[in-house]
């Protein structure tokens, strides 16, 4: 019988603990989006390699037989920016998350087919538990057409960060086993120092920063491998209160901005992730305040502003990205496709903004006939 309470104190703490308000999940939703708005990488050059190479992870790409062709890739790039623009927006929010992160998947399984796995699986994992814990139940249109239909909001889930953050732990306590089983404890062994000289030798990645560092070997060389070993493996430890929790991570971000700087690689979707469970609601507040005296009194929606905003970076960034992209010998974006994405960012932006002068003017005439 003791176990009922336990089990109902622990639903609390995972619905409580992490919970973030809605204002600052759909601050995290609409920076996400812009970011994601970048080239997305699909990989038209594989539909030209032979179907010998094929060797997916495990996953749903295992059911194919082969590289798929051209024009599925191409459909799944202008899938994604559709969603990827709704999202920014909005609009069918879920459904467009639970889309994007399932192209975000496929594609990646077809990609790591050739053998080389990256590190961006947090990207789409944070995007899933953000959407299911409802980002956008504010600044979107979403939330806009429940309040004209009267319809409760709702509050944001608290179940789906707190899993995120059981996730992101995890990973990170999964990196520290293999490197504590494999001698970065020993007093006698330099791990970090052993990477920057393969970085150095063999990939020519070790930044100026890291070369200075080198020149002058000592006993504090072992300090990052404790650090390293001691931060990852901790912040499954630090997982019971959120403050504790975003100290470790707090630790984590200088462990990766360090990797960053002396080895030059980026773990932009760890930071992503990262960053998804801070409460950023005082700071979206400020900018409320701001914009809300900006754009005066008609303008009762102050999130309008942000899509706005975002509006001009989107067609900037399709506009800078119009060009088809090589790598290694292969067209990696042909430049047709990324006009072809361009139109479609426009016309659905347009469309968009129409859309809500469109509701404006309506309700606008309609308060001033009430009056």
């Amino acid at each position: 019988m003791r176990l009922i309470p336990t089990w109902s104190r622990l639903c609390g703490w995972a619905d409580q603990e992490y919970r973030l308000p809605a204002r600052s999940l759909a601050f995290v939703r609409i920076t996400l989006a812009l970011y994601l708005l970048r080239p997305l990488g699909y990989p038209v050059w594989l539909s030209q390699l032979p179907d010998s190479f094929y060797k997916p992870p495990p996953g749903i790409t295992m059911f194919f037989t082969g590289f798929p062709p051209e024009w599925v890739v191409l459909a799944m790039g202008l899938i994604s920016t559709v969603c990827v623009l709704l999202m920014l927006f909005g609009l069918w929010t879920l459904p467009a998350t639970l889309v994007t992160v399932a192209l975000m998947f496929l594609n990646w399984g077809i990609t790591f087919s050739l053998g080389k796995i990256d590190h961006g699986q947090m990207l789409p994992i944070c995007m899933l538990a953000l959407g299911l814990a409802g980002w956008g139940k504010a600044w979107s249109f979403d939330a806009w057409r429940r309040k004209t239909r009267a319809l409760p909001a709702g509050e944001p889930s608290g179940w789906p960060i707190t899993w995120l953050a059981l996730v992101l732990s995890l990973g990170y306590f999964s990196a520290a086993i293999p490197k504590a089983t494999s001698g970065w404890l020993l007093p006698d062994t330099h791990a970090t120092f052993g990477y920057l000289i393969r970085f150095a030798v063999d990939q020519e990645r070790t930044r100026p920063i890291a070369l200075w560092l080198m020149e002058h070997p000592g006993w504090w060389w072992k300090l990052p491998d404790y650090g390293t070993v001691l931060v990852e493996a901790g912040l499954l430890f630090l997982l019971p209160r959120r403050r504790w929790f975003l100290l470790g991570l707090v630790a984590m971000l200088t462990f990766h901005w360090g990797v960053w700087v002396m080895m030059g690689i980026f773990f932009g979707s760890n930071f992503i992730a990262i960053g998804a469970l801070y409460n950023y609601d005082r700071l979206v507040g400020h900018l409320e305040n701001r914009l809300g005296r900006f754009q005066g009194k008609p303008w009762r929606n102050r999130w309008l502003a942000a899509p706005l905003i975002a509006a001009s970076l989107l067609i900037a960034v399709r506009l800078n990205n119009t060009q088809g992209w090589e790598w290694a010998g292969f067209t990696l974006k042909p430049s047709w496709f990324a006009w072809m994405n361009l139109t479609v960012a426009v016309l659905v932006t347009l469309g968009a903004f129409a859309w809500f002068y469109a509701a404006y003017i309506r309700r606008h005439q309609a308060e001033r006939l009430i009056q």
